[in-house]
């Protein structure tokens, strides 16, 4: 696995190649338009010299709930199409209140269900979808480590660092994605109660991986785990994932990252054991408004 709690043991090709080949569920979504990230290409999380500190230490990465962001519109409800037919509601009830409330029985189940007008079940399902959302974790990531309004704006105003990892496309199958972020202009709600389980599965990654094209700047990658039941009992909007030491390929530091946080950056990365293939350091670029990459070596 790319990410594990049960040590740092470097990643095999053969296990590589594994967790790259594409599902059929994959391919499915490619074609309507969800593309999930190639696992074989580098990915960065722009963070303050401070934070990039805990991951190193950690070798965690903290994925978030989307309520916490900084865009109104993430997983916005009305990105999906919430409506549906009766004897579809029913279907959906019964799923959605397992998954949401386990000590329920089905006979309660149906009790409830049998509470609410066809009207009624719209307003219902509509809170279902934000409790999902509720639910949802990502890391957001960037496909570039030379963006500079991401340096500006999630690395300490270029004080801090950008780390290059290699990240999974896919785990056990509808827990786990890394996808590339559609930006647009306008919105195509796809039927999130759909009783086709590939229809629901595309519909909440579309939901969790489309943006306004306004931040198509960020170049981004996430990472999200739609599997969060066992979240239940936490009331924490964050959850910090474990990563396999082999992940961490690359660091850059900010054109004002101090001497000190370097310097202390590079004893973690060398008393944790990490491998870093290469380091660079950003300058200004005296022709343009762009940032350029000079090789960095430790003292």
């Amino acid at each position: 696995m790319y990410f594990s709690d049960k040590g740092n043991k470097p990643l095999t090709q053969e296990e590589i190649n594994e967790l790259a080949k594409e599902s059929e569920f994959v391919k499915r979504s490619k074609e309507l338009g969800i593309v999930t990230h190639d696992t074989q290409k580098i990915v960065y999380k722009y963070t303050s010299a401070q934070t990039a500190k805990l991951i190193l230490e950690r070798s965690s990465f903290r994925f978030a709930s989307p309520v916490t962001f900084n865009d109104p519109f993430e997983m916005h409800v009305d990105l999906l199409d919430t409506t549906g037919r009766y004897k579809d509601y029913r279907e959906q009830f019964h799923f959605f209140c397992a998954s949401l409330y386990p000590s329920m029985s089905k006979k309660e189940r149906e009790a409830e269900f049998k509470r609410f007008g066809h009207n009624e079940l719209k307003t219902v399902f509509r809170d279902a979808a934000d409790q999902i959302r509720q639910k949802v974790r990502m890391l957001c990531l960037s496909s570039s480590h030379l963006v500079t309004l991401m340096w500006s704006h999630y690395a300490d105003k270029h004080r801090g660092v950008c780390l290059g990892i290699i990240t999974p496309t896919i785990v056990d199958e509808y827990k786990f994605f890394s996808l590339n972020v559609n930006y647009t202009t306008k919105t195509t709600p796809p039927k999130l109660f759909s009783r086709d389980e590939f229809e629901r599965a595309y519909a909440t990654l579309y939901w969790a991986a489309t943006k306004s094209k306004v931040w198509d700047y960020e170049k981004e990658v996430r990472s999200v785990i739609l599997d969060t039941s066992y979240l239940n009992d936490r009331k924490s909007e964050y959850l910090d994932v474990t990563y396999n030491h082999a992940c961490f390929k690359e660091i850059y530091y900010g054109v004002g990252t101090s001497p000190s946080d370097i310097e202390e950056l590079e004893s973690i990365i060398t008393r944790r054991g990490y491998d870093i293939s290469k380091r660079g350091k950003m300058e200004i670029n005296p022709g343009t408004f762009d940032l350029i990459e000079k090789r960095y070596t430790p003292q």
